[in-house]
């Protein structure tokens, strides 16, 4: 299996056979290739995944590639318990309602997650359509196909070892604050940091005060 993070500095690869990492790299990019994680130069950011892949001989075409959450839209719904064929009607009914652009510019997706005898949460998440196919034709220029794409904070949330917690995730470029409730991701937020050159002690301040913001909420 072959995964790979492209964010706005570096592209990070990984191969997975069963539950060992065969190989592990990182490759840095030149500034301007990607900005707050929207691909910009797609035919550069591709010949940087060719050269990355084939230094390591790495041959496989299907890959896992996750999406910055910085445009990404996340929301949950609570809504009755409903029979199966009505959940997918009230989850794009729920989208249309909550989402804060149209639908028809954005790629979504939900799941709906039981959580009692009389209720069911939606969690919904649109992304701009430009972020992805930009991404999807970055891949197909580089001569891969996605088996999956997933937004990076979701995907970390599925590692947290508590129904309870709050996970940031600090990058250089960016970070994510998710908050876990009952095992469910209730809030995702992702934010730029304001230049690429800010020291890591004006970073920490600029964590915690979106952190006491996101608790206060």
């Amino acid at each position: 299996m072959l995964t790979l993070d492209i964010e706005d500095t570096c592209i990070t690869m990984m191969v997975v056979k069963g539950n060992r990492v065969q190989k592990a790299a990182k490759l840095p990019l030149e500034p301007g290739l990607i900005e707050d994680g929207v691909v910009i130069d797609k035919a550069a950011v591709s010949q940087q995944i060719k050269e990355l892949m084939a230094s390591y001989r790495v041959t496989e075409k299907q890959v896992i590639a996750s999406i910055s959450g910085l445009h990404s839209l996340y929301r949950v719904s609570s809504i009755p318990r409903l029979p199966g064929k009505m959940v997918e009607e009230a989850a794009k009914r729920e989208m249309d309602r909550v989402m804060p652009v149209p639908l028809n510019e954005l790629y979504t997706s939900w799941q709906a997650v039981p959580v009692s005898d009389v209720e069911t949460m939606i969690c919904m998440v649109g992304l701009p359509r430009n972020t992805i196919d930009a991404m999807v034709e970055t891949l197909q220029q580089a001569g891969l196909q996605f088996s999956v794409m997933d937004i990076k904070p979701l995907a970390i949330s599925r590692v947290a070892d508590e129904k309870d917690a709050m996970i940031i995730n600090v990058q250089p470029v960016s970070f994510d604050i998710i908050v876990m409730l009952n095992g469910i991701p209730e809030l995702l937020r992702s934010l730029s940091f304001p230049s690429t050159d800010i020291s890591a002690s004006d970073k920490v301040a600029m964590i915690e005060e979106e952190l006491e913001r996101t608790v206060g909420f």
